[in-house]
């Protein structure tokens, strides 16, 4: 599954086509289709013009190769008609149920060469075979086919790689494409290149040599390009090979496509669809969008906040609160009725989705899903220990506590007991605990004692995932499940790629966090972290690095939180002590815009993180195994700063009363009690083992149980 950031109102909900019926799943085609044993081949139509082409619907899963051969026809025309030049071609040789790998290479290839033959009968007219040249991955195979499938026809045969000198080691050589086309060649065919890393390289070669601004069409036959498309050669290796994943591959369009897949759900392909307001177009990273099992639906929707209501002053700082039905309902109605729109234009005809997965903060949403027939399934951005704490202290009626009282909540650790201190905590969001003004919402947490909020965000949801893993969070997963009597399924932490793939490198956000403005680079934050002692910050003066994002200072989210450009913000004054760089020197970076928080994290330097303890940088410091100085500001932070010091225990607090402001003094005890405390340093070493495999397995059984609940 593609990241997530932290919750807003623009969040995006994916669907999940109905497996009612056998269905086909077609070219940038809605939600997720299922078939029995096999997953479907998915047809383009032609005729989309500025908007793209059209989409054909239902359909049927090929009952052999005959049918299959003649819908792969059919969809290249389509292709073709649409003028794309770069195809895919992808589905099963071994049999209509088998997975790619699983059959003896030899027998593969053949049953490929020869499907190739009679997919090439069925595409190219007789008077065009001469000018259709066929690439094969070695000479060899050029040489099997002519005595074989390719017998006797006047199609042009040629080779990607020739043997090298190192050929008895798996080495080979390519092929200069330059000297292989000729002037008279239309259309180019390649193969099954995937048994050698450099055969894809050259197909890259024919593509930027031969087809780019030209009229000719290069289709590429079972590629099984999803292996580059996931990581399966580490670009640490592989450069090259990865590197396709941001040059190539983005301009392929996947035209047919059959794959199948080894394992308990075999046979099993689920399709999405992420639907986003357009404005959010460039947060969606292109692999993404390129991705054949995911379409990105992008829906006009205007991102400027409304004026302030009439009892608000206007000044110049005036920004959106957060989401009253008053402040983004002119947000929202856009976005309703264009998901409305499509719903019934996508769906008139045929089976409803068969779910859509929804953050809880789109939840204004439901109606419309509902009116479609389509099951909601509600997903938290946020931790399960923040939404149990809600339920619990609710549960428990902590509303009648009295001044030291300790109240252990049924069902939850022990060490999570809610203290008088906990009722009393002061939100730091407006200036102090100032009144709110008019027109706006409360948002995160209710007040300790209250029914939690999502519990009408997630009415009539049939499941819940949830941001987290069992290895972090286990106890609060089953807690809500055994509460609300649903499926709970713990599907994250929902990090960066990258992330997973870069325990033992650098990580850079620029790679998954890009267009964010700041006054350093990565580069130099990297030197100055090199400056510096490994993880003996204390040592040193604290050496430090604060971040100061734009319009800080200000009260409320920053001015593109509800849909603004990204960075639309970037360029707003905020506060910025007098001074400040000139007392601190080379002790302290200053940063200001947007850190590269990754990088920082999985520094050697980095000792310690003053954070909000929002959850998202919760989990990424937990993973990089950096302990945390809780200062927690509003929302779900107090629930994820208690879970981080009193569960965890790789944390203190800023301060242990939450009724009052956070003082000067507060914040140097609390940086000097977590730079000295061993324990805690220790703890958080360990803890960070839980990440060190990656993806937490945990999380991708929780994936296969959630598909196997909306497969039924």
């Amino acid at each position: 599954m593609p990241l997530l950031s932290s919750p807003t109102v623009s969040s995006s909900p994916l669907l999940f086509s109905s497996p009612s019926k056998p269905q086909g799943l077609t070219y940038r085609g809605l939600g997720i289709e299922k078939e029995k044993n096999v997953c479907s081949p998915r047809l383009i139509s032609a005729g989309g013009g500025k908007s793209g082409p059209t989409v054909e619907y239902d359909v049927p899963f090929p009952s052999d190769y005959t049918q299959l051969l003649q819908q792969a026809k059919e969809a290249t025309e389509l292709a073709i008609k649409d003028n794309k030049q770069l195809m895919e071609i992808e589905f099963p040789t071994a049999g209509l149920d088998s997975v790619p790998g699983d059959g003896e290479g030899g027998i593969e290839m053949t049953g490929s060469m020869q499907l190739i033959r009679e997919f090439c009968d069925l595409v190219i007219s007789p008077e065009k075979y001469t000018r259709t040249r066929i690439f094969f991955p070695e000479a060899s195979e050029v040489t099997f086919a002519r005595k074989s499938a390719f017998g006797g026809c006047s199609l042009k045969l040629d080779y990607l790689t020739k043997p090298s000198f190192f050929e008895d080691f798996g080495f080979v050589s390519k092929v200069k494409m330059a000297e292989r086309v000729k002037p008279e060649d239309e259309l180019f065919i390649v193969g099954y290149p995937y048994f050698n890393v450099n055969e894809m390289l050259v197909v890259e070669e024919l593509y930027k040599e031969a087809v780019v601004n030209t009229s000719r069409k290069l289709i590429i036959f079972n590629g099984e390009l999803d292996r580059i498309r996931s990581g399966y050669y580490p670009p640490f290796f592989y450069p090259k090979l990865g590197a396709l994943s941001q040059t190539l591959l983005p301009k392929m369009e996947t035209v047919y496509y059959i794959h199948n897949f080894k394992g308990r759900n075999a046979g099993v392909l689920f399709r999405s669809l992420l639907i986003i307001p357009s404005h959010l177009s460039s947060s969606i990273p292109s692999n993404l969008r390129h991705y054949p099992l995911v379409e990105v639906l992008e829906i006009p929707a205007s991102y400027s906040p409304p004026p302030p209501p009439p009892d608000m002053p206007k000044t110049e700082s005036s920004r959106p609160r957060a989401g009253g039905p008053g402040v983004h309902h002119h947000h929202h109605q856009e976005l309703g009725l264009g998901i409305e729109s499509f719903l019934s234009q996508r769906y008139e005809n045929s089976s409803p989705p068969g779910c859509v997965v929804m953050d809880v903060m789109m939840s204004w949403s439901k109606d419309i899903f509902r009116k479609a027939n389509v099951p909601i399934v509600s997903f938290f951005t946020s931790g399960a220990c923040s939404t149990a704490m809600e339920y619990a202290a609710w549960t428990a009626h902590v509303d009648d506590m009295v001044p030291d009282e300790i109240r252990l909540l049924p069902g939850l650790p022990e060490t999570l007991a809610l203290t008088y201190s906990d009722l009393k905590r002061r939100d730091h969001r407006h200036g102090g605990g100032k009144p709110r003004p008019p027109g706006g919402m409360n948002f995160g947490p209710p007040t300790p004692g209250q029914p939690p909020r999502w519990l009408d965000e997630a009415e009539g949801s049939t499941a819940l995932l949830i941001n987290t893993c069992d290895a972090l969070e286990g106890p609060f997963l089953e807690y809500l499940a055994g509460q609300i009597q649903k499926p709970v399924f713990g599907v994250g932490p929902l990090l960066p790629e990258k992330y997973w793939k870069s325990t033992s490198s650098v990580l850079h956000d620029r790679d998954s966090r890009p267009n964010r403005e700041s006054n350093y680079t990565e580069d130099e934050v990297i030197q100055w972290l090199d400056s510096k002692p490994t993880r003996r910050i204390g040592e040193s003066k604290w050496p430090f690095i604060w971040v100061i994002q734009p319009g800080s200072g200000k009260p409320g989210p920053p001015a593109n939180f509800f849909g603004g450009k990204p960075g639309s913000d970037s360029k707003e004054e905020g506060y910025y002590p007098q001074g400040l760089q000139e007392r601190v020197g080379n002790r302290g970076l200053i940063i200001k815009g947007w850190a590269p928080q990754l990088l920082i994290l999985d520094h050697p330097s980095t000792g310690g993180f003053l954070s909000h303890c929002g959850w998202n940088s919760t989990v990424e410091a937990i993973g990089r195994g950096i302990p945390i100085v809780a200062w927690a500001i509003r929302g779900d932070q107090f629930y994820n700063a208690k879970l981080v010091v009193k569960h965890l225990k790789v944390g203190h607090m800023v301060s242990d009363d939450l009724s009052e402001m956070v003082k000067k003094c507060d914040i140097i005890r609390g940086i000097e009690v977590v730079m000295g405390d061993g324990e805690v340093h220790d703890r958080a070493i360990t803890l960070r083992g839980i990440f060190e495999a990656g993806y937490p397995s945990s999380s991708g059984a929780s994936l296969k149980a959630f598909i196997e609940l909306i497969s039924k």
